[in-house]
């Protein structure tokens, strides 16, 4: 797992360095030589721009480390690139860190994005109820009781992934 986080860290990198030696080979060789190395390259830079490094976040979130999220959220460059599920993840992690750090304004921008993307669809189902409660305790936050219990209402509505 380890070996993975690394070529995730350094995917963009390690697909330059093969696009590179396959246009080397291509040269010398041919194209059919080269094939396999055109395809390593692709792949890593088409899945650092659709996947992006959030996959890294899970240790740091785990541990607590906001600090490192946020570091790892702010390399994504091009967050409309990413696949539209991982995009919504994006906009909600960004908005837990803002909610963290007690800007309200833009987490309850972020986390609205996060929603928004993610309603409707099927892998982002159970997600939807936790997003929208945290945007219940947000509205709490920034005493709109109304909006709170909307949001809660709505939460209870689309199901809690936690059955307590």
């Amino acid at each position: 797992m380890k070996l993975f986080n690394i070529y995730i860290r350094y995917r963009l990198i390690i697909g330059i360095v093969f696009l590179v030696a396959a246009a080397v080979v291509h040269y010398f060789t041919g194209f059919w030589p080269s094939f396999v190395i055109y395809l390593i390259a692709v792949v890593s830079i088409f899945s650092h721009f659709f996947f992006g490094p959030l996959r890294l976040i899970q240790e740091y979130m785990e541990n607590g480390d906001l600090e490192g999220a946020e570091k790892i959220l702010n390399q994504v460059q091009f967050p409309g690139l990413l696949f539209k599920p991982i995009r919504s993840v994006y906009y909600t992690l960004k908005g837990n860190i803002a909610m963290m750090k007690q800007d309200y304004d833009g987490a309850e921008k972020m986390m609205k994005k996060g929603i928004d993307l993610g309603s409707g669809s099927s892998l982002m189902q159970g997600a939807e109820g936790a997003s929208l409660l945290q945007m219940g305790m947000l509205a709490m936050q920034k005493n709109d009781l109304r909006q709170a219990e909307s949001y809660i209402r709505q939460a209870i509505r689309k199901g809690l992934p936690d059955k307590e």
